[in-house]
């Protein structure tokens, strides 16, 4: 039996994650769970369900069975902690973000107050 499959454009994706200027980890082959056209990733990783979208900001979720991160990157960057267990919520203070968006790479980078440690997160788009 033959399948003849046709991957589009966002259908796998490649992220890495840079610390301090340094890779610190690598994802190939991520496949993109969001069907509809636009700038909105969804995947898994490390059994995490991460988010990624762009309207006027990036919207940016990690979310497991115990937590959801969520860092607003825009004019006025924000950044909130959910505790589902406990039901609090906590909001973390943006020292700096900032990111960037081509044909098929999305680069954002952030340092939190609750972390000496600078993040870049760099998506690939394509297949």
């Amino acid at each position: 039996m033959c399948y003849n499959v046709i991957r589009k454009i966002g259908d796998f994706m490649r992220l890495t994650h840079v610390i301090n200027n340094k890779v610190y980890s690598t994802h190939m082959n991520l496949k993109n769970k969001c069907k509809e056209k636009g700038k909105k990733y969804e995947f898994f990783l490390d059994n995490i369900i991460n988010s990624i979208y762009i309207t006027d900001r990036l919207i940016f979720i990690r979310e497991s069975d115990e937590y959801s991160f969520k860092l607003e990157i825009s004019d006025i960057s924000s950044c909130e902690l959910f505790l589902k267990q406990e039901n609090k919520s906590f909001n973390i203070g943006v020292i700096n973000a900032h990111y960037d968006i081509s044909n098929d790479k999305i680069e954002f980078c952030y340092k939190l107050e609750t972390d000496e440690d600078q993040h870049q997160i760099i998506l690939e788009i394509g297949d």
